[in-house]
Order: structure tokens, then C-alpha cells, then sequence
């Protein structure tokens, strides 16, 4: 197996390469380069040729392999026949596999990126609230709880709320009126924060707060 280290390497000196030979209007200015274990991260400032920089973005790259129609078998999902998704959807969800990706110099995890895509596309084909409940649990995560660039509480960690939530409250009454939906989400995330314990979606043994800093979590309780 290809280590991420490798991989990290080479595409650095991809992007390396094609802006040597880029010949388009907009050009990179200036980069930086921090290297972690798992990933680079590149801060490039881009402008025109004859003016100076005018726009600063960060980008993350993190080697990934992905694995197209098996899927895991240390994703034992879902564990018995449930309401939702539906078993069709789960069918649809699994053809199309998974992913790995680097967490460490040696180490991949696994990551099902395309499966939550599908699931939340999907959400509310019924006419309810859903996702517009995820909007706004992000939205008071970045403005209220934990706002900043390296929060506690992920984007993904507010979906994953959502999707066991959306299999603990599978019908539609229970995401008709936006204010109740809301508060359920909100009660179910204080206590994972509070038992610094969320439980992967898909590989059910794994807990997405093992690494988080207890003490910001316990913070972000006392906010919830």
C-alpha cells in the first residue's frame, strides 16, 4: 500500500509543476507550506500581473483512495431494518463504497464521503425541516458556540447528529414545525458534548470526540 506521506509529496510537486507552466491571467503571487502528519495545507495569494494580490484563500490536502462499489466491512450499517433511510437507499448508499484517508504519515481512516452526500441530498424529500435545521445548527456553531478556524465542534459532527437523529425520529410529523425539530437536535448535541462521546454514523464503534480536547468541549456544553 501507498503511504499518504508519498502521496502528500507528489502532489506538491504536481501543483509545483503546473504553475510553472500556467499561462492563464490569474496568478499565485505568493504561497506558504505547513506539512503535518496527514496533510498540507497551502496559503496562496492570487492577483493579476500587474496589480497586487487581492485574494487570499487556504486549501487543505489530504491524500484519498477511494474504493467504488464495496464497502466496508468494518461498517456493519445499518445494524438492523430501520425506518431510515429506507432500504432502498441504503442499497443505493453502499454501491457506491468508500474512501480512505490519511490521518497519519503510515495510517489511513476511513472516510464516506460520497454516502453522506447522498443522505443529505435526500433529506427532505418528504417536505420536512431537516436540513434547514442543519443550517441553522451550523449557523450558531460558527457565530455562538465555537466560532473560529479550528472549532471543537465540526460541520461533520453537526451531520452526524442529524443523521442519528433522522433515525431515532424517522417520520415526517417530527420535522414539520421548525422550532421543535430544532431544539431536539440541540438536546441530542449537548449530550454528546457533555459525554464527550458521538458515535461515527457508519462504523458504529468509533467516537468522532476520542481526539477532541475535553475541556473545549465541556465549554461548548456550557454554552448548549
Amino acid at each position: 500500500p501507498v503511504a499518504p506521506g508519498f502521496l502528500l509529496r507528489t502532489l506538491l510537486r504536481t501543483w509545483a509543476l503546473s504553475q510553472a507552466s500556467s499561462s492563464h491571467h490569474l496568478f499565485v503571487a505568493s504561497h506558504q507550506v505547513r506539512s503535518a502528519c496527514s496533510h498540507t495545507t497551502l496559503q496562496l495569494q492570487f492577483g493579476l500581473p500587474w496589480k497586487r494580490p487581492t485574494c487570499q484563500v487556504e486549501l487543505e490536502l489530504v491524500p484519498a483512495v477511494e474504493i467504488p462499489t464495496a464497502w466496508s466491512e468494518k461498517a456493519r450499517w445499518p445494524p438492523c431494518l430501520k425506518r431510515w433511510p429506507s432500504r432502498q437507499r441504503v442499497e443505493c448508499i453502499k454501491s457506491f463504497g468508500f474512501a480512505l484517508l490519511a490521518c497519519s504519515n503510515y495510517h489511513w481512516q476511513l472516510s464516506f464521503l460520497q454516502a453522506e452526500q447522498v443522505l443529505l441530498e435526500q433529506l427532505d424529500e418528504d417536505g420536512g425541516c431537516r436540513r434547514k435545521c442543519l443550517q441553522a445548527l451550523r449557523q450558531v456553531k460558527e457565530d455562538v458556540w465555537c466560532p473560529g478556524k479550528r472549532p471543537v465542534i465540526t460541520s461533520h459532527h453537526l451531520q452526524t447528529v442529524l443523521f442519528w437523529t433522522c433515525e431515532k425520529y424517522p417520520h415526517l410529523k417530527d420535522w414539520q414545525v421548525f422550532g421543535k425539530a430544532f431544539l431536539r437536535l440541540v438536546r441530542k448535541l449537548h449530550k454528546c458534548v457533555s459525554q464527550h462521546f458521538l458515535k461515527h454514523y457508519f462504523v458504529r464503534k468509533s467516537n468522532l470526540f476520542r481526539s477532541a480536547n475535553w475541556g473545549e468541549l465541556d465549554a461548548v456544553a456550557q454554552q448548549l
